[in-house]
């Protein structure tokens, strides 16, 4: 959590030095703790991994710490000494968001970057190289806005196209099926053609668009009710291929609307609702 760097507070497992060098004594830190910031660059964006964490500075450079099992670093060190993200110092990058094992970076012009695990394609390109590189298939495209899951990804375009790629196990890519087959390829999803698209989460293993009106569509896994539908579980399904949207008996703030592979926390006319997922 940051605001920008002259408040910067960290909490929760710091096994692999996710939460940066301060912390390497300890393997759990309980509560927010606030850490020594005098020497790092102003951060404005903190994503957080399943054992790593991403840092987006105000010059629009990229750090990161923790793990680096999978190269989600997107350098060669691992623990909790932050190191830049060399390959994207020539890009001036706005926004970052981490997945379980997998990040991604836009960039000023649109253009969209990822690296890290690629087991099921969630890195937009087929093969197992782990490097930061430009999804290609998007080139043509200005993206606005990423989200990751733990093995998928969606993107929005400035024309409000969502495309989505990795994995499709619970239908979380919203293509109308569901398949143990990787969909490596960015695929846009088209039910949601003409929308207005405001906002776009992935949690775990399912995905929230929110429109400008406050509609909101939900997708994917919904074992535990996490797409806050009436039903969840085997009954009549644990997942949903196609976007569902909710009634029209209320709307969404979008700035109070978050999605992690645990649990949903959203605000419905003043009413918040928490579901594990």
């Amino acid at each position: 959590m940051t605001s920008p760097t002259e408040d910067l507070f960290v909490w929760g497992s710091c096994e692999d030095g996710q939460l940066t060098s301060d912390n390497t004594d300890t393997f759990n830190v309980l509560t927010p703790k606030a850490l020594n910031v005098q020497n790092l660059p102003e951060f404005v964006q903190i994503s957080c991994g399943y054992t790593h964490t991403v840092f987006l500075t105000i010059d629009g450079e990229v750090y990161s710490c923790g793990c680096n099992e999978f190269q989600q670093l997107g350098h060669r060190q691992s623990g909790g000494r932050l190191g830049k993200v060399a390959a994207l110092e020539q890009y001036r990058i706005i926004s970052v968001a981490c997945g379980a094992y997998h990040n991604a970076a836009v960039t000023y012009s649109g253009l969209l970057f990822t690296w890290g695990c690629n087991s099921n394609g969630q890195l937009g390109r087929e093969g197992d190289d782990t490097a930061v590189k430009l999804v290609r298939a998007l080139s043509d495209h200005r993206v606005v806005q990423v989200s990751l899951g733990v093995e998928h990804t969606l993107v929005l375009t400035d024309t409000a196209r969502v495309f989505a790629f990795g994995s499709n196990l619970k239908g979380q890519l919203g293509l109308g099926f569901s398949s143990e087959q990787p969909v490596p390829i960015p695929q846009q999803i088209l039910c949601l053609s003409g929308l207005p698209i405001r906002r776009i989460t992935a949690g775990g293993w399912h995905s929230f668009v929110l429109t400008v009106s406050g509609s909101l569509y939900a997708w994917g896994s919904n074992k535990y009710g996490q797409l806050g539908l009436s039903y969840f579980g085997s009954s009549p399904s644990d997942h949903h291929e196609f976007a569902t949207k909710y009634g029209s008996s209320f709307s969404v703030d979008d700035e109070q609307s978050k999605v992690a592979p645990t649990h949903r926390l959203i605000q419905i006319e003043s009413t918040y609702l928490f579901q594990r997922m």
